[in-house]
C-alpha cells in the first residue's frame, strides 16, 4: 500500500501504458496503483481544468504524444519527464480556456443525453415489435 497514490478532486491521472485516451480528470478523493501518473499544474488558477479535460482527449493531443512514447508492445509508455516538454498552442487566458472548456462539457453532455434518448427508443421500437408478432 505504501506505493499508492493519493488522487484528489481535479487532478489528472494518465495511464502510461495507454495513452490514447488515458488522460483523465478526477472527480473524487481516492488512491491509484503506481501505475499511473498523478498530475496538476504548478498554478492550477491560470489553467482551465475542463479545458485540458477536452484538450487530452483530442486526435491532435494524441498524435503529438507519439513524440514522447517509447516501447514497443500495444501499450506504448509516455516518457513522463518528456510529456511535461511538448509544446501546445492554447488561449493563456483562463476565462478563454474556461469559456471552450464550458462549451465542449455541454456539447459532451448533450451527446450522452441523446444517445440515452436513442437507447430508450430503440428499447420501445424492441417491445412494439414484439408485440407486433405476439
Amino acid at each position: 500500500m505504501s506505493s499508492y497514490k493519493v488522487i484528489h478532486p481535479d487532478d489528472f491521472i494518465i495511464s502510461l501504458r495507454s495513452f490514447q485516451g488515458g488522460f483523465e480528470l478526477s472527480k473524487v478523493l481516492g488512491i491509484s496503483s503506481p501505475a499511473y501518473t498523478i498530475f496538476n499544474f504548478a498554478n492550477p488558477a491560470e489553467q482551465d481544468k475542463l479545458f485540458w479535460k477536452t484538450i487530452f482527449k483530442t486526435f491532435k493531443f494524441i498524435e503529438s504524444l507519439k513524440t514522447v512514447t517509447f516501447g514497443i508492445r500495444d501499450g506504448k509508455s509516455i516518457s513522463f519527464k518528456e510529456f511535461g516538454d511538448l509544446k501546445l498552442n492554447f488561449p493563456s487566458d483562463v476565462h478563454e480556456q474556461a469559456h471552450i472548456g464550458d462549451y465542449f462539457s455541454k456539447i459532451d453532455n448533450l451527446i450522452t443525453l441523446n444517445q440515452q434518448k436513442l437507447t430508450l427508443l430503440k428499447k420501445q421500437k424492441q417491445a412494439y415489435l414484439q408485440k407486433m408478432f405476439i
